[in-house]
């Protein structure tokens, strides 16, 4: 697949995401302004994978150009740090639809 000028910025912006901490709310507002638009059906889903969780934020966006579906995995914290967030971003992935 040769992805589109818009689609390679999308995939940096969110490998630009890893190794970095937030809350949902911080998360989701990030995403939203990598996107341009409000994110829809963003959800937190959960896997046990060999004994260890796999937490992961997914979302579809459906738009011609950057259409796809979208994850970002995280390990969640203990507690809350001092800056109000509660996980820590370890992956994402993105499968963009073919225009």
């Amino acid at each position: 697949m040769v992805y589109t000028k818009k689609q390679r910025k999308i995939a940096k912006a969110m490998e630009s995401l890893v190794h970095k901490r937030f809350n949902e709310e911080t998360l989701k507002a990030e995403l939203n302004k990598i996107f341009g638009k409000e994110i829809d059906g963003f959800e937190l889903g959960y896997e046990d994978v060999e004994d260890f969780p796999e937490w992961d934020y997914m979302f579809a966006v459906n738009d011609d150009e950057i259409g796809g579906d979208f994850d970002v995995y995280v390990l969640m914290h203990k507690n809350k740090d001092m800056f109000g967030n509660t996980f820590y971003v370890t992956e994402v992935a993105y499968d963009f639809c073919d225009i």
